[in-house]
């Protein structure tokens, strides 16, 4: 399912292609990412990630913070597609992390999220409670700090720990989004 946002990006079209005049071009976001496990039935996560930025651009910022890349992981599909960057930020020792799962779609869509392991899972260590506004939080407040613009745009999937809203990630010089 997808939904038009109020996400877009710019597109140059002032005389010869020059960047002069910004024209905003409404964008379809996806909505949801199915998480597969093995045995499980399949999940949705809400994408509650956008960023106006190149993907490199995204992974420099989040592993300068310490964000690192995940090796094993669930399989997780955005239509189809596997994402193109994991990644995360452990918050203390096994219990909690970031976790950031990423697609190009025109622009990076994702998800982000708080992961706090259920300790009856152990030593099944894939089972845990996501808390989607917790990731999107962190991410948004990360981002303002380095300088980037940051908005919210509601993109209806509301689910549990999320309140359907997407953090937007942009960045924003005189007055426009660039």
């Amino acid at each position: 399912m997808k939904t038009r946002a109020e996400v877009g990006r710019p597109k140059a079209c002032g005389p010869g292609g020059s960047s002069l005049l910004l024209q905003f071009i409404p964008m379809e976001i996806p909505r949801w990412i199915t998480i597969k496990r093995i045995g499980d039935r399949p999940k949705l996560d809400p994408v509650n990630f956008v960023a106006l930025l190149p993907l490199e651009e995204v992974e420099v910022v989040l592993q300068e913070d310490g964000w690192r890349r995940v090796l094993m992981q669930d399989v997780a599909e955005l239509n189809g597609e596997r994402p193109v960057l994991t990644l995360e930020k452990p918050l203390d020792v096994f219990v909690r992390r970031m976790h950031l799962r990423a697609w190009r779609r025109g622009v990076v869509v994702g998800n982000v999220h708080l992961d706090v392991l259920k300790l009856a899972s152990l030593p099944r260590v894939v089972d845990h409670f996501p808390n989607h506004d917790e990731g999107k939080r962190y991410v948004a407040s990360l981002f303002a700090r380095k300088g980037y613009a940051v908005d919210f745009v509601y993109l209806s999937n509301v689910a549990e720990k999320h309140d359907g809203y997407a953090v937007k990630v942009f960045k924003y010089e005189q007055g426009r989004e660039i």
